[in-house]
């Protein structure tokens, strides 16, 4: 609905072999005109993230993310987002992140919703000349509109797939 918009704020743990860290995630949306919605997402701060093995930590702003969403009929929606390099270097690399998808919502019942998204993000050269692989993403979730105060909480999961290897000078890192 146009004139209207939204804030999130949240905690997102993370983990990948024997990796993990731990983000406070934020951002807003809004709706210029009907069926279209700009965004500033991930304005994220990560308390820490390790590796198992390594003891190396990083930690710091996240790369902000720039994005428009226009809702099709049936509960689809369009998306487009561009990361800007401007987060911490201690796990953001200085590469420019480019993805784009579709996502669907429908209400289960009157307080409770159910949203899903497949997308692909693209990536530029980062500082090190290195250029990480196209990747693929899906992901649900579940929120609940608490019908007394304006909050929706919501549980959720994302899986990302790799679907070509990362390059270095025109070389395989995978």
């Amino acid at each position: 609905e146009k004139g209207k918009g939204e804030a999130k704020l949240g905690l997102v743990y993370n983990f990948h072999d024997d990796w993990d860290d731990l983000n406070l995630t934020s951002g807003v949306r809004y709706t210029v005109v009907p069926h279209l919605e700009l965004a500033l997402l991930n304005l994220d701060w990560r308390f820490y993230g390790e590796s198992g093995n390594e003891g190396s930590s990083q930690d710091g702003l996240a790369d902000p993310v720039i994005g428009m969403r226009y809702w099709l009929q049936n509960n689809i929606g369009i998306f487009a987002d561009l990361s800007l390099p401007v987060g911490d270097d201690s796990y953001n690399h200085g590469e420019f992140q480019f993805r784009g998808g579709a996502q669907f919502s429908t209400k289960l019942m009157d307080a409770l919703s159910l949203g899903s998204e497949a997308g692909l993000a693209f990536y530029t050269e980062d500082d090190d000349k290195k250029t990480r692989g196209i990747t693929t993403n899906l992901s649900g979730e579940l929120d609940y509109a608490i019908p007394s105060v304006p909050l929706t909480p919501f549980v959720g999961m994302e899986m990302l797939l790799r679907l070509l290897d990362s390059e270095q000078n025109n070389n395989d890192l995978d």
